[in-house]
Parts: C-alpha cells; sequence; structure tokens
C-alpha cells in the first residue's frame, strides 16, 4: 500500500505545484498525482494557449519543480490540456530519463514498489469551451444525451488530435468527415498551428454517439488491462460521477458524467480521484462521497489562489482520506 497526494486543476499556478510538493514531502507520501488542467489558461495570453507553449511550460517551469520529489509524480490531463501534448511530453520524459516523472492517459500502470494501480482517464462530458480535445459524449446510449442540458452543450469546437489519434478514439471513424474549414482561421489565432476545428454532430449520428463516449473510452481501458481484482486499483478521473457532491456547480446544479458514476458502481475500485469542477466542494460542502464501497474525493481546487486544496490518502484506508488547503 502506499501514501499519495492528489490535487487538480492548478492551470500552471507554479505556487500551488511548489506547496504540492512540499505538502507530500511533510505527510511522507511516496506518489504525487496532478489531476489535469496542468497549463495556463489562454485567457491570460494568446501565447500562453499553444501546443509548443504548454510543452515549454512543463519542462521550462513545471519539471524543475517537481523533478527532484523523492517518490513518484504522476501527471494525468484534463480538458484545459492538449491532447497531443501527451505524446509530446511522454518522448520528453523518456529523452530526458526521469525515471521518477510518469505521463499517463487512457491507460491503467503500475504504481512502483505497490500492488496499486492507477487508471488515468481525462473524458469529461461536452461543455461550452472552445478546446473539445478531451470533450465527450457520455454514456453508450444516445438517449441519454437529451437528459443533459442542450443549452449548455457545444459539439463544435477546436481539437489537435491527429487522423491517427482520432481514429483509436472513435474505433475506425475518419475525422475528415468532421472538419469545418470556414472556421479554421478563427483556431489558428487563438490556439495556434496544428488545430483543427470540428463539428461532431448528436442525434443524426448514432454510431459517433456510442464510439466517442466516456464510457465507451474508458471501457476499452478496462477491457486492455484484463484487471479481476479492482480493489487494488485508483481511478484518476478528470470529470467526476453525475450526481455526487462532486460535481455541483455554482447554480448548484450537477454536471458530471453518468458512464463514470456506472462504471464506478459497476467495477467498485478502491478509490477515484477527480477535478474539472472547482467550486463543487464549496457548493456541495464535502469533497467526498461514497459510490457503492468505492470511496471517490475531489480536490476541489482554485487555480486563481495561492493556496492550493489537496487530498492525502493512505491505501491502507481508503475511507479516511483528508481534504487539506496549503
Amino acid at each position: 500500500m502506499c501514501k499519495i497526494v492528489f490535487s487538480s486543476d492548478l492551470h500552471g499556478n507554479l505556487d500551488q505545484y511548489s506547496s504540492i510538493v512540499q505538502l507530500a514531502t511533510k505527510e511522507q507520501a511516496s506518489i504525487i498525482v496532478f489531476g489535469g488542467d496542468l497549463f495556463l489558461k489562454g485567457s491570460i495570453s494568446a501565447s500562453t494557449k499553444t501546443i509548443e507553449a504548454q510543452r515549454v511550460y512543463f519542462t521550462d517551469k513545471i519539471l524543475p519543480i517537481v523533478k527532484d520529489y523523492s517518490g513518484h509524480v504522476f501527471f494525468t490531463f484534463g480538458n484545459a490540456d492538449f491532447y497531443i501534448i501527451v505524446d509530446v511530453l511522454r518522448k520528453y520524459i523518456v529523452q530526458e530519463n526521469f525515471t521518477n516523472i510518469h505521463v499517463v492517459n487512457d491507460e491503467v500502470v503500475q504504481i512502483p514498489n505497490s500492488k496499486i494501480k492507477l487508471l488515468a482517464y481525462a473524458g469529461v462530458p461536452f461543455t461550452r469551451h472552445m478546446l473539445k480535445d478531451w470533450e465527450r459524449f457520455d454514456t453508450c446510449d444516445p438517449q441519454e444525451h437529451s437528459l443533459r442540458d442542450l443549452s449548455y452543450i457545444v459539439t463544435k469546437g477546436a481539437v489537435s488530435y491527429n487522423y491517427e489519434q482520432f481514429n483509436y478514439l472513435t474505433n475506425g471513424l475518419n475525422l475528415k468527415e468532421y472538419l469545418v474549414e470556414d472556421d479554421q482561421q478563427k483556431v489558428l489565432l487563438k490556439y495556434g498551428p496544428n488545430i483543427n476545428y470540428v463539428n461532431l454532430p448528436t442525434l443524426e449520428n448514432v454510431q459517433l454517439m456510442k464510439n466517442f463516449s466516456i464510457e465507451c473510452q474508458m471501457r476499452r481501458i478496462l477491457n486492455d488491462c484484463k484487471q479481476e481484482d479492482y480493489t487494488n486499483m485508483i481511478w484518476i478521473i478528470h470529470g467526476p460521477p453525475y450526481g455526487t457532491n462532486l460535481d455541483v456547480l455554482k447554480t448548484k446544479t450537477h454536471c458530471g458524467s453518468r458512464a463514470v458514476r456506472q462504471l464506478i458502481h459497476e467495477f467498485q475500485p478502491l478509490a477515484s480521484f477527480h477535478g474539472h469542477i472547482h467550486e463543487t466542494v464549496d457548493m456541495s460542502g464535502s469533497y467526498k462521497d461514497k459510490i457503492g464501497n468505492t470511496h471517490c474525493y475531489s480536490s476541489g481546487n482554485y487555480p486563481n489562489m495561492k493556496l492550493v486544496s489537496a487530498i492525502v490518502i493512505n491505501t491502507r484506508e481508503a475511507d479516511k482520506a483528508k481534504r487539506v488547503t496549503v
């Protein structure tokens, strides 16, 4: 078993990154997990929201803070991060031989010197945001789409994944069918080169809705890992499960994923950690919830503050995780 410090949605706040490393050191944790939305928001400066800017920010700003940590550091991703940055950072980590730094996405990995495994998945249900790299339909049931607030759902926007990656993500569909050339220029102005503008239609394309869903993609990850016992697994999923203390907006409405909730209930991992909704802990009054026997947590972090919120958990006592702000 092991001790883990988890936080999410730091959005490039270097003071918060430093505080997480200090907290993990103080707690004698062997693992730090950053649960997505790693980089600066694009509204800060147009130059911060390009693929190259995220690469440089990671190598020159974030990595120097965490690379000398005595334990292992896992980076997962969120809807503010480019999809294509995953492979860019993985190659850099291997090239520089940072053996304690791990970039994980859409996979299950073993925590070093532990029986615990991490499942990392970054997908969230569609929102109004323009960057769509990690936004997905929710369950495999097309009728589920009608249960969401359709005024909040936009399926047209910018993506960085390439044709081959989209083919993998959708189990064989062609990205060319969804490109919107007329709006390509405004994407280039906002996000720089190597970005496409797409329109992902809803009810008129049932196959797309099924293949490009959180449920379909997570089931593929789970099938690939061929796990029989999930009680030694922790899920790091950027989007929270629907209808819990972890997905409450300022409007006091729930916005989480029905698929994530369904899969947690079905597979019953030891614990799950989530981010995405900064204000949820304040709105719901709790940083935790429970789905069956699975203990679910959110750090509920605000990236515009110097102080950072994190979850500290000893996997021997998954029900006793604490939320701290430092």
